[in-house]
C-alpha cells in the first residue's frame, strides 16, 4: 500500500498544518531534507522536501528553489518553523499556490527525522 501525502499530513502526533492544498493523493517515495539552492539534482520524483529556509539567508529566490521541486515532481514540501522563522514566508506559501504544490508547516516541536521515521516504518 502506499503512503500519500494525505496520510502524512493527518497524522495528528506530529501537528502539520498545511497552509497550500495541492494533490493530497500523491504517493510518498521519500522524505528529504535540503537547504540547497537546487536540490533537483538529489531527488527522483514523489519526496516530500522539508526545508527550514536557509537556502533564503542565502539570497537564493524561492521562485527558483520551488520551481526545481516542482520540475522533480516532488509530491509535496514541509516548511519547518522556528526562531529564526516563526512562520512560513508569504511568499513561498503563493508561488507553491501558484504551482499547486501541497504546502505544509512541521512545527518547531516536530524534528525532520520524525516525519523520516515516520516514513521508514510505514
Amino acid at each position: 500500500m502506499n503512503w500519500t501525502v494525505k496520510d502524512l499530513v493527518q497524522t495528528k502526533r506530529l501537528s502539520l498544518r498545511v497552509l497550500v492544498r495541492g494533490d493530497l493523493d500523491r504517493s510518498i517515495t521519500w522524505i528529504h531534507t535540503t537547504e540547497v539552492h537546487d536540490p533537483s539534482v538529489s531527488l527522483a520524483g514523489g519526496e516530500v522536501v522539508l526545508t527550514a529556509g536557509v537556502w533564503l539567508d542565502a539570497d537564493v529566490i524561492p521562485e527558483e528553489f520551488i520551481s526545481h521541486l516542482v520540475k522533480a515532481k516532488i509530491a509535496a514540501l514541509g516548511f519547518g518553523l522556528g526562531d529564526r522563522k516563526p512562520s512560513t514566508p508569504a511568499e513561498i506559501v503563493d508561488i507553491c499556490r501558484s504551482y499547486g504544490l501541497t504546502l505544509f508547516e512541521v512545527p518547531p516541536t516536530v524534528p525532520f527525522i520524525a516525519l523520516t521515521k515516520l516514513f521508514a516504518d510505514w
